[in-house]
């Protein structure tokens, strides 16, 4: 610690130059000594610190890994679930359009042997009422 010219020269004045010298010398070394020691006092602190510092880093580093296992089990559940839900709403979608699709083809086929047999048959009286005709002749 830097000692100001005043309280040299007071402390010259009552105590005289070679005590004077003395509690200089003798301050200055307590300061040294204190701040050795300090350094070692707060590289104890800083250690213990560090220490603290990287379990609880640890701690949070398996908390978090663990929350996104738990999330990443969630998601996997709730998208095999959605994956079932969706194969049944497609089944039941796929199933329904397959029956609605073979009545109209059924009823399509309906409408075509009807079509066909009132063409045949209007065809085939006239055909039999003329060959009939020209037998009689």
């Amino acid at each position: 610690m830097p000692v100001t010219n005043r309280l040299l020269r007071k402390l010259q004045e009552t105590l005289g130059e070679e005590p004077t010298q003395d509690l200089v010398a003798w301050v200055g070394e307590a300061g040294a000594v204190n701040r050795q020691e300090v350094r070692e006092v707060a590289d104890l602190y800083l250690s213990r610190f560090d220490e603290r510092l990287e379990r609880r880093f640890a701690e949070f580093g398996a908390t978090v890994d663990r929350r996104f296992a738990d999330y990443d089990a969630k998601l996997e559940r709730r998208l095999v679930e959605l994956e079932g839900r969706i194969e049944n709403k497609m089944t039941t979608g796929f199933a329904t359009v397959r029956i609605e699709f073979n009545d109209r083809l059924s009823a399509q086929y309906r409408d075509l042997l009807r079509w066909l047999f009132i063409f045949w048959a209007g065809t085939i009286i006239p055909l039999a009422g003329l060959i009939i005709a020209l037998v009689k002749l």
